[in-house]
C-alpha cells in the first residue's frame, strides 16, 4: 500500500497540473509549483522506499534496469545542454601577427599659410529687363595672393589680386524710330575689362581633402566695373557664390585645387556669372599640431578546450593610441655656433649632452625627432641654406654621440626662408638664428615638455 501512495499522489498532481495549465498563463505558474511539490514528495518517499526515481520521461519503462539506463542518459543530456560550465575550460591565446598603422589625418589648434593662386574659367553676361543689350560670353583670368587661417573644422581665406576679363557678343540692338521695335545688330564686339579685387572665403572642412563654403569678391578699379560696353557704370561691384576646395598638405608645401561659381549682386543692367578653376600653392607660416593615431592590430589565435570540445578562433584586436607632435625652439642662448661655422660651441655641447641623456631615458614617449636649422637674412640663399643644414647636422651628431638612436633623428636646413620676425634689426636677426626640434608620435607631451624645460633652466644658471 505504501508503495502505491507515491504513484497515487503523482497521478493526482498530474491531473491537477494538466487542468490548471488549460485555464490561463497564471495556471502555468501554478503547474510549475505543483510539479515541484510532486517531485519533493516523491524524493522524500524515495529515501525510505526502494521505488524507482520519478523521472516522468522514463517512468513508463517496464523494469528497474531500463529505468536506470534512461535516467543516466537523461542526466547526461541535461548536463551537456544546461550545465556546460561544470566542464573544465582552458583558454589559450597566442598572438600570431602584429601590425602598426598610423593615421596622420587629424590636426588640432590653428595654423597660417600664404598662398599664390591662379584662377582660370568662364564668364558670361545676360541682359536685364528693358535693355537692348545682347548676351556675351568669354574668358576670365585672375592672379591672387591669399592669407589662410586653419582651424580643426574650417578654413578662412582673405586676400586680393588682379583679374582680366574678355567678353564677346553681338553689339547692342537699336530701336526702329518708326515702329519702336528693336533691330538686332549683326556686328560683334569685344569687351575687355581689367580690375583689382579683394576676396573673402570661409569654408567648412567635411573631410581631410574636401572643404565647402562661400566666397565673396569686391571688384574695383579705374574702369567701369559693370562688365559692359557703356561708360558711366559703377566703379565697383560685389560678387558672391560658393566654392569647393580640395587641399593637399605636404611637409613643406601646401597645394589646393578648387571650383567656384560667382554671380554679381550689385550690377543693375545685366547679370554676370563667372565659373572658375582655382589652382593654388602655399607656404606654411605656422603649422597646426598634428594628432597621429597609432593603431596596433593584433591577430590573436584563441584555443578553447573543454572535456569534449576544442574550439579555435582567430580574431583581430585594434589598440588606438593618440600621439602628438611637439616642437621646441632653441635660440642662440641654448644652442650656439662659432661665427660663420657649423661647429657647436663648448657651452652648447654640454647642454646637448644633458638633453640627449633625458631623451634617451624617455625614448619610449617620442617616436621621431626632426632638427631644423634656421639663419638670418645676411648672405645669399645658397650660403644660408647650406649653413643651416650643416648646423642642424652638427646638432644631430652631438645628440647621437651622447647616446640617441641615429635612426630616430632627421635634420633639415631652411636658411632664412622661415623667419620668426621680419626686418634687419639686431633683435630680429638674433631671433631668426635658431634651431627647432620637432618631436612626432609623442605619447606624453607634458613629461617631454617638463623635462626639456628643466634642462633649459639649469643651463641658464
Amino acid at each position: 500500500m505504501e508503495d502505491r501512495v507515491p504513484h497515487i499522489k503523482e497521478s493526482l498532481c498530474n491531473e491537477i497540473s494538466s487542468r490548471v495549465r488549460k485555464l490561463s498563463w497564471r495556471g502555468i505558474g501554478l503547474a510549475v509549483v505543483v510539479n515541484l511539490l510532486m517531485t519533493n514528495g516523491a524524493e522524500g518517499q524515495g529515501k525510505s522506499t526502494p521505488a524507482n526515481p520519478p523521472n516522468n520521461q522514463f517512468n513508463n519503462q517496464n523494469n528497474n534496469q531500463s529505468n536506470n539506463q534512461s535516467n543516466n542518459q537523461g542526466n547526461t543530456q541535461i548536463r551537456n545542454q544546461g550545465n556546460q560550465s561544470s566542464n573544465k575550460r582552458e583558454t589559450e591565446r597566442v598572438v600570431t601577427s602584429e601590425k602598426v598603422r598610423k593615421d596622420h589625418n587629424k590636426t588640432t589648434g590653428f595654423g597660417f599659410s600664404l598662398f599664390l593662386g591662379l584662377d582660370v574659367g568662364f564668364a558670361g553676361s545676360r541682359p536685364g529687363f528693358n535693355t537692348l543689350e545682347n548676351p556675351k560670353e568669354g574668358s576670365h583670368f585672375a592672379g591672387k595672393v591669399l592669407f589662410s587661417l586653419f582651424t580643426e573644422a574650417a578654413t578662412i581665406d582673405i586676400g586680393g589680386g588682379y583679374l582680366k576679363n574678355q567678353l564677346t557678343g553681338f553689339s547692342d540692338a537699336t530701336v526702329d524710330p518708326e515702329t519702336g521695335e528693336p533691330i538686332q545688330n549683326e556686328n560683334k564686339e569685344n569687351i575687355s575689362s581689367s580690375f583689382y579685387f579683394a576676396e573673402l572665403s570661409p569654408r567648412f572642412r567635411f573631410a581631410e581633402h574636401f572643404e565647402l563654403g562661400l566666397v565673396g569678391d569686391l571688384i574695383f578699379g579705374s574702369q567701369d566695373a559693370g562688365f559692359g560696353a557703356r561708360t558711366g557704370e559703377p566703379r565697383s561691384s560685389v560678387f558672391a557664390g560658393v566654392q569647393a576646395m580640395f587641399p593637399f598638405v605636404t611637409e613643406h608645401v601646401d597645394f589646393r585645387a578648387g571650383l567656384q561659381v560667382l554671380t554679381d549682386v550689385t550690377i543693375q543692367e545685366r547679370q554676370v556669372i563667372i565659373g572658375l578653376l582655382n589652382l593654388q600653392i602655399g607656404m606654411p607660416l605656422y603649422r597646426q599640431k598634428a594628432i597621429v593615431k597609432e593603431r596596433k592590430v593584433l591577430t590573436v589565435k584563441e584555443t578553447v578546450k573543454t572535456e569534449n570540445v576544442e574550439k579555435v578562433v582567430e580574431k583581430v584586436v585594434e589598440k588606438v593610441v593618440v600621439r602628438d607632435v611637439v616642437k621646441f625652439l632653441f635660440d642662440g642662448e641654448m644652442i650656439n655656433f662659432e661665427t660663420r661655422s657649423s661647429q657647436v660651441s663648448q657651452g652648447s655641447t654640454q647642454f646637448l649632452a644633458e638633453l640627449a641623456g633625458f631623451l634617451s631615458q624617455r625614448n619610449n614617449i617620442w617616436g621621431e625627432l626632426v632638427i631644423e636649422g634656421h639663419t638670418d637674412n645676411r648672405g645669399s640663399i645658397e650660403y644660408n641654406t647650406k649653413l643651416s643644414n650643416d648646423r642642424a647636422k652638427s646638432v644631430r651628431d652631438a645628440l647621437v654621440q651622447s647616446g640617441i638612436d641615429p635612426n630616430k633623428i632627421r635634420f633639415v636646413g631652411y636658411g632664412f626662408s622661415r623667419p620668426l620676425e621680419r626686418g634687419n634689426s639686431p633683435l630680429a636677426l638674433a631671433r631668426n638664428r635658431r634651431v627647432e626640434m620637432s618631436f612626432s608620435n609623442v605619447s606624453d607631451p607634458q613629461t617631454l615638455k617638463d623635462g626639456i624645460d628643466r634642462i633649459r633652466m639649469a643651463s641658464k644658471r
